[in-house]
């Protein structure tokens, strides 16, 4: 029996013929899905079985029927939530006539648009196109680029999240951005910000930013985006370190050798003036001790001159004892011949023993006051300052009024300033009030300017007053306390 080819190859393109007539309404893709402007192409698309899956990135996307299929009708909505898949709104209404007209949808960030095609006969979905705008950042490299412009290194990989860089002084960079696995030659925006001076520079490119060398110690902000999503940009900041000698170690480090130069510098000087004020005050010292010890030898001649004169007149008894009082006094005045200063009770207790012994020779009357304010212990005067003093106003006042002669020494407040006075009066009348030249009176004088020198802010006054007999006037200012 001959087998019969040709009705086998006929039976088999009927049966074929009827399988593309049974499955059309699923082989042929009722719609047409695009982008709009430079991003038509921009669109991918993935099958699975009735499902069609569609991912754009741009805002809008054209929509329109490929054929005309009258046993077809369409309805659409937009997802509020993919993941879930609750609807935000459904029509009831045949959405054909839109469709075949095409119609322009925009969608917001993650957002789904859904198109089910259905049967008319059967009521049944054929396909359900969901259309998804995806959200896409660029992923942006920094590399490295060395003098001859080659790149050395990655720094770092920028993806869709805020981040922060530090990179060296004078390092310079290339900016540039990986392919986009799903969607081609897609612009990106490159914006970067100097965060110091506030200048901007911009580029948009489908390739990099390119090759730019950032100022030293500035911070920047890079900020980039793909065109067709401007609302989906990503932020990285890039801070630029100083040179060494611009860096906050350095200038610290500087700051403080200036700073411990100009210590040493001060020390120094403090200590030389110190030392130079030492060695006026040491000299001013010496000098007061010399001029002190000068009055010794004058004191001790007229103490000498005043016991001749007791013998000379046969007053043996009255000159031993004088000579008894003037050895003590003298013990007292050279255990104190070294010390510029003596306490003011112990300075009245020799002129009180200077006193007695001068009343035998002279006959006069003396006394010696003090306030009560005024604790004498608590208070320094320059040794021997009063004896010269009251030896002139003895000698000149008092030696030729016998008994009517009459010697006051007061030490009182003068009321202000922490001052206070010491006074020696007599009521006689010297054979010269304005005899200055007098070698007891001219150390005194030369002592109280040396010791003026000596203290800061005190300071004492010698004048003297003669309309009533004599006074002898010694003004200690700010001298208490």
């Amino acid at each position: 029996m001959r087998f019969n080819y040709k009705k086998y190859i006929l039976l088999v393109v009927c049966a074929f013929v009827g399988f593309i007539t049974a499955n059309a309404r699923q082989l042929l893709s009722p719609l047409v899905v695009t982008g709009t402007g430079n991003y038509i192409d921009q669109l991918k698309e993935i099958k699975k079985g009735k499902n069609i899956y569609i991912y754009t990135a741009s805002g809008f996307v054209n929509i329109r029927t490929a054929h005309d299929f009258p046993y077809l009708y369409y309805r659409t909505y937009f997802k509020e939530d993919a993941k879930k898949n609750i609807p935000a709104f459904e029509h009831d209404v045949d959405e054909s006539a839109t469709l075949n007209n095409g119609t322009q949808v925009y969608l917001d960030l993650q957002k789904e648009y859904c198109i089910e095609v259905l049967d008319k006969n059967t009521d049944t979905i054929v396909n359900l196109y969901t259309i998804k705008r995806l959200k896409v950042l660029p992923t942006v490299e920094l590399m490295l680029v060395n003098a001859n412009h080659q790149k050395v290194k990655p720094i770092n990989v920028l993806t869709n999240y805020t981040g922060k860089i530090t990179i060296d002084a004078g390092e310079t960079i290339r900016i540039s951005h990986k392919k986009n696995s799903y969607f081609q030659n897609l612009e990106v925006e490159y914006t970067l910000i100097n965060l110091k001076t506030k200048k901007v520079e911009r580029k948009i490119s489908n390739q990099e930013f390119g090759q730019v060398k950032l100022m030293d110690n500035t911070p920047y902000q890079l900020s980039f985006n793909y065109v067709l999503q401007p609302e989906n940009t990503g932020n990285y900041y890039i801070e630029v370190r100083p040179y060494w000698y611009k860096s906050m170690f350095t200038y610290a480090a500087i700051l403080l050798v200036v700073a411990v130069l100009c210590i040493l510098a001060v020390t120094y000087n403090f200590k030389r003036k110190i030392k130079i004020s030492k060695g006026e005050q040491q000299k001013l010292e010496q000098a007061a001790i010399r001029l002190q010890s000068l009055l010794n030898p004058h004191f001790t001649f007229n103490a000498l001159s005043t016991i001749q004169g007791l013998m000379n007149t046969n007053r043996i008894e009255e000159a031993n004892h004088y000579l008894e009082e003037f050895s003590s006094l003298l013990r007292k005045t050279l255990s104190k011949s070294h010390h510029i200063y003596n306490n003011l009770d112990q300075e009245l207790e020799m002129m009180r023993m200077y006193l007695a012994l001068e009343a035998l020779r002279f006959n006069f009357a003396w006394n010696i006051e003090v306030d009560e304010p005024i604790n004498p212990s608590d208070i320094e005067i320059p040794t021997l300052l009063l004896q010269p003093i009251i030896e002139n106003a003895i000698k000149h006042g008092l030696s030729r009024l016998g008994d009517k002669g009459q010697l006051l020494i007061s030490c009182k407040l003068n009321g202000q300033n922490n001052n206070f006075i010491i006074s020696v009066k007599d009521n006689g009348t010297w054979v010269d009030k304005n005899d200055n030249a007098g070698y007891g009176l001219s150390l005194t004088k030369e002592r109280i300017q040396t010791i003026n020198k000596l203290k800061t802010g005190q300071s004492i006054e010698f004048t003297f007053d003669t309309q009533i007999g004599t006074t002898a006037i010694l003004t200690f200012r700010n001298w208490i306390n």
